[in-house]
């Protein structure tokens, strides 16, 4: 993938929901809180070097559409949220996909910068669920 220069979008408020899809593969129950949330994998970057992809709530509700509609063409998945201040807290950048890398979706959008072990962790233990996963471990 070419090299590419990602600047945040100031539109896209810290308050602002940012969704992120989450594998069956990358949930692990947490006694503290007494139930399943993402692992630190499930918010890294992709591994073709692209920024992790995320969708922007406001944008999805805007379009008509609810967390279930997100879900449809990937069973088993969640759907977890976090903050765009969140984020930028992290030294991310959060930003719509300008680049046209997923046509088909108005509100995709990417949190690009390096992510360390220490920004991952971050990421999941502040994420919340839209939509719980459906089974247990």
């Amino acid at each position: 993938m070419p090299e590419r220069s990602y600047v945040n979008d100031p539109n896209i408020r810290n308050e602002a929901a940012l969704w992120r899809r989450i594998a069956p593969c990358h949930l692990v129950r947490d006694d503290n809180l007494g139930e399943l949330r993402p692992t630190s994998a499930a918010f890294t970057n992709s591994s073709d070097g692209s920024p992790m992809s995320i969708l922007i709530a406001d944008i999805v509700q805007d379009t008509g559409r609810d967390p279930s509609d997100l879900l449809k063409p990937f069973p088993g998945y969640s759907l977890a949220s976090i903050t765009a201040g969140l984020a930028r807290d992290q030294n991310q950048v959060v930003l719509r996909d300008t680049f046209g890398d997923d046509p088909t979706e108005p509100a995709h959008g990417y949190v690009a910068g390096h992510k360390t072990k220490a920004v991952k962790r971050a990421l999941s233990r502040n994420a919340t669920w839209i939509v719980p996963p459906k089974n247990t471990l």
